[in-house]
């Protein structure tokens, strides 16, 4: 009710006024009839003169900004200036990837000093500040204005060895590990962490991981020894697909980025496509993520986007390209998995000791299919 009578508030007003002008007629008194044209004559005045100045104001309206990086997180320095010098007090509301979280208004003065706004990382991947909507309105908050400015930044997450996923979870990444993590040991050789199996003997407990994450994990090392030479993905929109506060897609990569530096092949399969990458220090990791989803997001229907597109940005959609809306949206439906040619490619390229990173629900596909998993070192990513 309170956001009706806010939206129409213009309305309202006039509608009184006009009754009280009508009980001054009907009434035979000049009192109510006298107060009604004043207060119509001196409300259209100021509201004609608002919406004039706060229209001029945001036509001529740039911005300064300026990013940088601090981990899993931006720093926005951004200012709003108008040649008009007019001191105006307003809100932003930062328009980015679901990566980021920019949800919160902000209160920012136009002609007014520079702004600091932190944007914390939600998952990894290449994110990207689309823009701003700038809004003002009058102190009865009856006239409202507002202007969508482009800002086209990009904010690339990548992960590290000790990223911190998930919105006010300060686990780090041992804790993180359902089933498996990824380490090395002090002689270099691959191993691969798990929960604790009371038939191991005690010699295989990994005592610094299992104080911190107060369960007995054990290490296993890798019989070829020096870490995986070959490790294949899942490449497939249910890696895409949230589960809480994060994506498999981001454990995929924590689990790369740790490994990052030592060189191997990554076979990344999925929508029946086979990609193959030598990772080093220097590739971006982030960008796996981006490839994928702007893959996923070909198979979505195209007018369910702009449909989605203006939940988000309303009239300001047809300023936005394809492109942009690209980087913008997220995929609309997740829940498509390997296919049967892509469980034959996965079964053709794994080898002894090779690492599989794998959701659950294509785990249990690839056992259906009979795909020989015992010599593999698998990561269940999602759980």
């Amino acid at each position: 009710m309170s956001s009706i009578v806010r939206n129409n508030a213009a309305l309202i007003i006039y509608v009184a006024l006009a009754l009280l002008m009508y009980l001054g007629v009907y009434a035979g008194n000049e009192a109510p009839l006298l107060i009604g044209i004043g207060l119509f004559l001196a409300l259209t005045s100021y509201f004609l003169t608002w919406d004039l100045l706060t229209s001029a104001v945001l036509s001529t309206l740039r911005i300064i900004h300026e990013m940088t990086y601090a981990g899993q997180s931006a720093v926005l320095s951004i200012a709003f200036a108008s040649p008009l010098r007019i001191r105006l007090p307003a809100r932003m509301q930062l328009v980015c990837s679901p990566h980021l979280l920019c949800n919160d208004d902000y209160h920012v003065v136009i002609n007014g000093p520079q702004e600091q706004i932190n944007i914390r990382a939600r998952w990894f991947g290449v994110a990207e500040v689309l823009g701003v909507i700038i809004k003002v309105s009058d102190p009865l908050d009856v006239i409202r204005n507002s202007r969508f400015i482009k800002i086209g930044r990009e904010v690339p997450i990548e992960p590290g060895k000790e990223a911190l996923l998930g919105v006010g979870d300060q686990r780090a990444f041992g804790d993180y590990v359902s089933n498996a993590a990824l380490t090395e040991s002090r002689m270099g050789d691959f191993m691969y962490l798990r929960n604790y199996n009371f038939l191991e003997p005690a010699s295989n407990i990994h005592w610094i991981t299992s104080a911190r994450v107060n369960d007995l994990i054990s290490a296993a090392r890798s019989e070829v020894g020096n870490v995986p030479r070959l490790i294949v993905m899942e490449y497939t929109p249910r890696m895409l697909r949230p589960v809480g506060n994060r994506r498999p897609i981001d454990e995929a990569l924590m689990y790369l980025g740790h490994l990052r530096g030592s060189y191997f092949m990554l076979i990344l399969i999925g929508n029946g496509l086979v990609r193959s990458l030598n990772v080093t220090s220097n590739t971006s990791l982030a960008d796996l993520e981006l490839k994928l989803r702007e893959l996923v997001m070909g198979f979505e229907d195209r007018q369910e986007l702009i449909s989605k597109a203006m939940g988000i940005l309303g009239r300001y959609v047809m300023e936005v390209s394809i492109e942009e809306l690209m980087r913008l949206l997220y995929p609309i439906r997740t829940d498509r998995g390997l296919s049967m040619d892509d469980i034959g490619i996965i079964n053709r390229y794994l080898r002894r000791n090779s690492l599989l990173l794998i959701t659950k629900e294509s785990l249990n596909d690839l056992v259906k299919a009979n795909v020989d998993l015992r010599n593999v070192n698998v990561i269940i990513l999602g759980e």
